[in-house]
């Protein structure tokens, strides 16, 4: 199971080209949503290698957890603007690219997390949720 792990992490900062210091931030608070959203380590390495958004419930819970859990989203489900403006600033995203993904905003607070997930891998490069 280790060697599972060490490889998928391994993995995931290659294929998604994060910073080995981002996949340290990013894998508890991973861990904790999958948890919580019931996606399995096979489905988010098939999410994050293919970057295929299938329209599946567990993706719209472990988007919208994860989201929360980073400061993304508030607890009402609202778009933390302020927050997502400064990560992805650092994260070299453009001022049109950052006003396109805060548009983001659906119905439910599981819809506009799915929908803002999708938009910022869409558009950025190396983008982590965390600092």
């Amino acid at each position: 199971m280790k060697l599972l792990f060490v490889i998928l992490l391994l993995s995931t900062c290659v294929l998604a080209a994060l910073s080995p210091e981002q996949i340290t931030k990013l894998e508890p608070i991973s861990k904790k949503c999958r948890t919580e959203s019931g996606l399995t380590v096979e489905e988010v390495t098939k999410l994050r290698t293919t970057q295929q958004y299938e329209n599946s419930p567990k993706l719209r819970k472990q988007a919208l957890c994860l989201y929360k859990k980073t400061g993304f989203i508030s607890e009402s489900g609202d778009i933390n603007s302020e927050v997502v403006k400064s990560r992805l600033q650092a994260a070299g995203a453009s001022d049109d690219t950052i006003a396109n993904i805060l548009k983001s905003a659906k119905n439910t607070p599981e819809e506009t997390a799915f929908a803002l997930s999708k938009s910022i891998h869409s558009n950025v490069e190396n983008f982590s949720p965390t600092d």
